[in-house]
């Protein structure tokens, strides 16, 4: 599966040419997602958690062995009086030891431990099967995203731009009213066009936010100057 991310994510810089040193590429962007997305990370836990139970499928197979110990120790302590010189203490003690050692080898419970280790070997095919999914939906998402903080950033560009000529050409036509040169008229529908421009930059400025918003949660990290 690594194998072939990275295959995909080395065709970016071919695919986009050269870029500077300092800036993002799209395999950059790959390559930090593959590693620290939460939604990869967690398809990977789970996929983790679903190996676990091969592990406890084969143990209901292997032989069941258990052991046990103990230990006791009695002091007694009896006064006597066998010289007649009067009662002497004496003392002693026993010590008890025991253990014992179960061993119990299934061997046949109706198929249900050879059912239940090919469950399990099916279950993590399949969780394999979901992870490689996962990591290719989000490595899409990112691809995606890449490119669409670079369109909305141009797009951005384009309106600002565009605001600033209009803003140019409403003072030329204020000026030209002011010496009798256009009507009124002229300068509303010049008013009327800057205003018009000024509410598409601000569209464009806030899909520039949400698209740099995706980009950082697929990423982990705001996007900083990409590669072209």
């Amino acid at each position: 599966m690594r194998k072939v991310i990275l295959s995909f994510a080395a065709c970016a810089p071919l695919a986009f040419g050269a870029a500077p040193a300092a800036a993002e590429t799209l395999r950059d962007a790959l390559a930090l997602a593959y590693e620290t997305n939460p939604t990869i990370r967690a398809e990977r836990a789970r996929l983790r958690a679903t190996l676990e139970t091969r592990s406890q499928a084969w143990a209901g197979a292997l032989p069941q062995i258990t052991a046990s110990g103990s230990y006791n120790r009695t002091d007694t302590t009896q006064v006597a009086d066998f010289t007649g010189r009067g009662a002497e203490p004496i003392g002693g003690f026993l010590d008890n030891i025991g253990v014992s050692v179960d061993a119990e080898q299934p061997i046949f419970t109706g198929f249900r431990n050879f059912n239940t280790i090919r469950q399990a070997r099916a279950r993590i095919r399949a969780g394999g099967a979901q992870l490689a999914g996962t990591e290719q939906e989000v490595l899409r998402d990112v691809a995606t995203a890449y490119f669409d903080v670079q369109l909305n950033m141009a797009v951005f560009e384009l309106n600002r731009q565009n605001v600033e000529v209009l803003r140019r050409q409403n003072e030329m036509a204020t000026v030209r009213f002011e010496v009798g040169e256009v009507t009124r008229t002229d300068v509303a529908q010049s008013e009327a066009r800057l205003a018009d421009a000024r509410a598409q930059l601000s569209q464009a400025q806030g899909n520039l936010a949400v698209a740099r918003a995706t980009y950082a949660q697929l990423v982990g990290q705001t996007p900083g100057d990409l590669e072209p």
